[in-house]
């Protein structure tokens, strides 16, 4: 890349542009992106929100709940 005097080579300063822009454009899709906890998280949190908006949940809970009881007791 560089002579024995240190001085650069015709064409080196293009390609270490380019490696540094390369370098640059790596760390800052790395950096763009939060850890896989904190995205599942968010995840979560947004499907949380979903369901507690939707009455289908509570009466599918409250069935569930209601068979699981009534089995219990029925069965003994």
């Amino acid at each position: 890349m560089r002579d024995r005097e240190g001085v650069p080579e015709a064409g080196d300063e293009e390609k270490m542009q380019e490696e540094d822009v390369k370098a640059s454009a790596t760390a800052t899709a790395a950096a763009a992106m939060p850890p896989t906890s904190v995205m599942t998280r968010l995840i979560l949190i947004m499907v949380w929100r979903k369901l507690i908006r939707n009455p289908n949940t509570y009466s599918s809970l409250i069935g569930l709940i209601w068979s699981l009881i009534s089995c219990r007791y029925i069965a003994t």
